[in-house]
């Protein structure tokens, strides 16, 4: 899957959850593989991470309540900062996503 970065047309940063992470790992998907899709960072959903207002980032998550409630944690109505977790926001999911799930996203 190649995803058109539109903030940071160079690189996009990619976020994934334990299920994920380990779906990855059990393809034996290397880093070059990643680097080739224009992937310069990966980083764990269920830390606490760095903003990248200026890069775009994909989600790529399994569709349980507990990853979507962490992905719309790194967008509150209000906080502190003038500027986001991360500029585009690209979303995948595993798996079939519930309805109820994407209705809370959008």
């Amino acid at each position: 899957m190649r995803v058109k970065s539109k903030l940071s047309p160079n690189y996009l940063i990619l976020v994934l959850d334990s299920h994920t992470a380990f779906l990855l790992q059990q393809m034996e998907t290397n880093i070059y593989d990643l680097l080739k899709q224009k992937v310069y960072q990966m980083e764990d959903l269920n830390k606490s991470r760095k903003r990248y207002p200026m890069s775009d980032v994909l989600y790529f998550i399994a569709p349980t309540e507990e990853a979507v409630n962490l992905v719309l944690k790194d967008f509150p109505e209000q906080d502190d900062f003038d500027y986001d977790q991360y500029g585009t926001v690209h979303l995948s999911f595993c798996a079939p996503c519930p309805e109820n799930l994407l209705t809370r996203i959008a």
